[in-house]
């Protein structure tokens, strides 16, 4: 079983991968979620943990699921 501190880290390699696919930087996810950069890049270094509703608002801006965002499988 995966453990909370490495779902973490899968959840912001996910969150670094979707922004890139989508062509964004750290400062132009920010602006679209009306966060910071600061914020952005400590959830991508799993120095943070997002809260449920700052994952769905994740999702829409880089246009995919959810559960794509928190595919916890280390092989993607």
């Amino acid at each position: 079983m995966t453990s909370e501190a490495t779902k973490i880290i899968l959840l912001g390699r996910n969150i670094k991968k979707f922004r890139e696919q989508k062509g964004y930087t750290q400062d132009k996810l920010a602006e679209v979620m009306n966060s910071s950069r600061d914020y952005i890049a400590k959830l991508e270094t799993a120095i943070r943990k997002p809260s449920l509703n700052y994952i769905f608002r994740l999702a829409t801006a880089l246009e995919v699921t959810e559960s794509q965002l928190l595919n916890f499988k280390e092989d993607i």
